[in-house]
């Protein structure tokens, strides 16, 4: 993963594009390639990992030792490095040491985050599309043997009108390989969206699903999920197959949930097959497929 890039190769753009418990995140431009393109410098940040006074709160202030975090910070590289051939994830581009801080640089990926217009309320008829990319993309990831363990509106960046968008994932600091031994006990997620075992520590593939599951809701009710941990539930004009699809996915036990994209994937094809995905009336012939549920939709964490 060596790069003649170094920070002196790099232009910033926008001083602390973004800022969390780990460091910073910065825009730059690469002087050194041809078109001098966009970039995003990552730096693990020593100080903010200590936990001492003042610094950042965040999930990485209970890390045991620095060691741990430069582990992690390593390991986000090298799943970049095994992923990065897929167009809507984000490509490696460096990842070295200068002056005792290490950094990682990545490509800069368009779009705009889904967290950008809070309240705007999507139709079935746009969901399931996102729904289809986000599944595909996932399920790379999956079979790369990566949990990301952060789906959120923040992390998903739209192209385009909803209509016609494509999406981008974006931000593998909280990813891990699946099966591995945590070298910390902590929750990594967003409180919400994380599913009930990532608070365990136990993420599985499926965590993921039901982040997704919580996003889609999110989009389609205008409504983020409840932090409190208690029920949120209020009637929502849902059609009952997409409805009874997504209240699998966000199944609070695992093993109810289900337990691939693939799975997920089977099902929205049920409900496609006979019928333009937008129309609300002919979903509703395949809820007998999946089974059939009010328009109920309540929001749990």
């Amino acid at each position: 993963m060596g790069s003649s890039i170094s920070v002196a190769s790099l232009n910033w753009v926008a001083e602390n594009f973004s800022c969390g418990g780990f460091g910073c995140t910065y825009l730059v431009r690469d002087q050194h390639r041809p078109g001098k393109p966009l970039c995003v410098l990552k730096q693990l940040n020593p100080i903010t990992v200590s936990g001492e006074a003042g610094s950042p709160l965040s999930a990485w202030q209970e890390l045991e030792t620095l060691s741990a975090a430069l582990l992690g910070f390593q390991q986000e590289a090298e799943m970049l490095e095994r992923v990065g051939s897929h167009p809507h994830l984000p490509q490696l581009l460096a990842y070295f040491e200068q002056d005792q801080h290490h950094y990682l640089v990545q490509q800069f990926l368009p779009g705009s985050p889904l967290d950008a217009r809070p309240g705007v309320r999507w139709t079935a008829q746009q969901a399931i599309p996102f729904l289809r990319q986000m599944l595909a993309i996932l399920s790379h990831l999956h079979q790369e043997g990566i949990i990301h363990r952060d789906i959120k509106p923040a992390n998903i960046l739209q192209v385009g009108d909803p209509e016609h968008a494509t999406y981008n994932l974006v931000d593998f600091g909280a990813a891990v390989w699946f099966g591995e031994q945590p070298t910390y006990s902590l929750f990594i997620g967003t409180e919400g969206y994380a599913a009930p075992e990532q608070y365990e520590g136990h993420p599985r593939p499926n965590s993921d699903l039901y982040a997704l599951g919580q996003v889609t809701l999110e989009l389609l009710t205008g409504q983020a999920p409840s932090h409190s941990g208690q029920s949120s539930c209020q009637v929502y004009p849902l059609p009952p197959a997409l409805w009874r699809l997504l209240k699998k996915m966000t199944e609070a036990d695992p093993n109810q949930r289900y337990a691939s994209c693939e799975a997920v994937l089977q099902d929205l094809d049920l409900i496609e097959a006979e019928h333009d995905p937008g129309d609300e009336e002919t979903i509703s012939k395949s809820s007998a497929k999946l089974g059939s549920s009010p328009r109920l939709h309540c929001l749990t964490s």
